[in-house]
């Protein structure tokens, strides 16, 4: 995690060095290896993603003037140069599926917090003409 700022912002953050460190300190601990699959999916990481990257995704609220709140979404990424040419197709593969993810995630808050908004109006009483 990069910033907390609660309750207006949370910012994710991730490069070539932290990811060098973390797979370090994880090999030095036996119990970190864990199932087989999360190994398999590192094992996939290592050599799809690029030698050198940066990357950021950030969770924004904003208030607007007419009182309610804008949630801003944004994932940013920086890769260094690199020769591999494989890349050329997994790092398009993965930024559509970064895209896909995003959108139903967003998606799935605005259904949730209109969900909540709705719960917690007052009742209606409606009025009967006699």
């Amino acid at each position: 995690m990069r910033v907390l700022d609660a309750p207006k912002a949370l910012v994710l953050y991730l490069d070539t060095e932290l990811v060098r460190r973390q797979a370090e300190e994880a090999e030095a601990d036996e119990a970190a290896t864990g199932p087989v699959n999360i190994r398999a999916t590192g094992a996939f990481m290592e050599n799809a993603q690029p030698a050198d990257f940066t990357a950021s995704w950030a969770f924004v609220l904003e208030p607007t003037t007419s009182g309610t709140t804008r949630l801003i979404e944004r994932f940013r990424v920086r890769f260094g140069a690199d020769d591999r040419p494989e890349l050329g197709v997994t790092m398009p593969a993965m930024g559509f599926g970064v895209f896909v993810m995003m959108r139903t995630q967003m998606l799935g808050i605005r259904e949730r917090a209109e969900r909540s908004a709705r719960a917690h109006q007052a009742p209606v009483e409606l009025a009967v003409a006699s």
